[in-house]
């Protein structure tokens, strides 16, 4: 009996030393596992840390061999080692202060989802800074046709694309085709694309051409979504860049919230200043205090829209287009500005001396072509999405002289830039652009 009981004890102790054996076992093998993941962890950062540096490098390198820059461009590129193992990611974006004359590279590197950023900083010189003075996204093409009918203009003419010269055009501040980083491509998303109305349900581009059509949502069960957010014209049962366009301005835009004189713009459909189907405009048809007006189709402009003669509040006014936009003798006063946005292609054609041209401003953004003929003289900012092309052939070569200068308002005050023009518009450009290298302006390094 005694001996049984003892055997009972044993047992009992030899299943408690197991039992403690294997909580010691289990909190060595967490504690390994945990001190192996905050290894990696840590080794994961400090690579990141590394990747990062290597994208805020590469964006000093291109911006470097720049005479002429935007702001703030961004480059988003992979790490590669010589054996092509991809270490890590990178986002890289340059942000000037005009006011110090520096600029500060934000890079971020990603490794296996952990982030690290890197800011450096870097004094420059530049000879100007303000908008785009005559750029585009395709190529571009201008065409002096003598000297009583050149091209002469400020510039610099900046393109994506290639620039082609022909007879006589006289740019100063110099011409740069294949620029890198390249003037952005604006998008008229204000959140997930094809979420039009932004509450988190849409249909996916499933053959991506940039397009949901009504049958691509139908086979993904999302004909409510497509509803929702097909808010362009719906008999097109399709929801693309266009309806972006179309909603960015008449929804999003004219939010109070979310332009810069904080008032319900009217270009709501229904409202006061949207305009369906094609129109003409000359003259004082638009009241002086109207901000903007959208046309849900092409226009056409003889000068101006509003009454530009004479004294009065300086002008500040906006005409939003979905098809081609077309002005003739474009002309304004000192301190006025016109801004001219259009889905389709931009047209323009003048002479000199007619009304003076514009004495004031014009800003233009087109998603397509632009075509500027004869001659005439403007203060302008142009960036054309397609190609652009500027020709002074004509049968009164007197008058047919072109002249572009630039803009007048300082843009680095985001209440200088025109209401309209697209959010990725290159409203900050610096010519004769400079790295400082000098020891007072050594980089600065910091890891936040």
């Amino acid at each position: 009996m005694r001996m049984a009981a003892r055997k009972g004890f044993i047992i009992i102790i030899v299943v408690a030393s197991l039992a403690v054996l294997m909580l010691m076992a289990w909190a060595i093998i967490d504690f390994g596992c945990g001190e192996i993941l905050n290894t990696k962890m840590r080794s994961d950062l400090v690579s990141a840390y590394y990747v990062a540096g290597s994208g805020a490098e590469y964006m000093y390198a291109q911006l470097a061999t720049q005479d002429a820059v935007y702001w703030n461009p961004t480059f988003n590129g992979t790490l590669i080692t010589p054996d092509n193992v991809v270490l890590g990611t990178y986002t890289a974006t340059a942000i000037p202060n005009f006011a110090t004359n520096t600029f500060y590279i934000v890079a971020t590197g990603v490794v296996n989802t952990h982030r690290a950023t890197v800011v450096v900083s870097y004094g420059f010189l530049e000879n100007y800074h303000g908008p785009v003075s005559v750029g585009s996204g395709g190529p571009m093409v201008l065409t002096g046709a003598s000297q009583a009918a050149q091209i002469k203009m400020d510039g610099p003419a900046m393109s994506n694309s290639t620039i082609t010269s022909n007879g006589d055009v006289n740019i100063s501040n110099g011409s740069f085709s294949n620029i890198v980083p390249p003037l952005p491509t604006p998008t008229f998303w204000t959140g997930q694309k094809f979420d039009t109305n932004n509450d988190g349900s849409f249909a996916v581009d499933t053959n991506s051409d940039g397009v949901v059509t009504r049958a691509e949502a139908l086979a993904q069960g999302k004909e409510a979504a497509f509803d929702a957010d097909n808010v362009y014209q719906p008999s097109r049962n399709q929801i693309d860049d266009k309806t972006a366009f179309y909603h960015y301005y008449t929804t999003y835009l004219n939010d109070p919230a979310n332009n810069k004189y904080h008032q319900d713009l009217g270009i709501t459909p229904g409202g006061s200043y949207h305009y369906t189907g094609n129109q003409s405009f000359k003259p004082g048809d638009i009241p002086a205090n109207v901000h903007i007006i959208f046309v849900d189709g092409n226009v056409t402009i003889d000068q101006n829209d509003q009454e530009w003669k004479g004294g009065g509040t300086a002008l500040a006014h906006t005409i939003i287009a979905t098809g081609t936009l077309s002005i003739t003798q474009p002309t304004n006063r000192p301190g006025d500005m016109l801004t001219l946005v259009s889905y389709g292609d931009f047209y323009s054609t003048g002479q000199m001396g007619n009304q003076g041209g514009t004495i004031g401003d014009m800003a233009v953004y087109t998603n397509g072509n632009a075509t500027l003929e004869h001659g005439g003289k403007m203060h302008l900012s142009i960036y054309a999405l397609g190609t652009l092309t500027i020709d002074t052939i004509g049968t009164e070569q007197g008058k047919d002289h072109r002249m572009l200068t630039l803009v007048t308002p300082d843009w680095t005050d985001p209440n200088n830039i025109p209401v309209g023009l697209p959010l990725q518009y290159p409203a900050y450009i610096s010519y004769g652009f400079l790295i400082k290298s000098d020891s007072s302006q050594k980089p600065r390094w910091q890891r936040i």
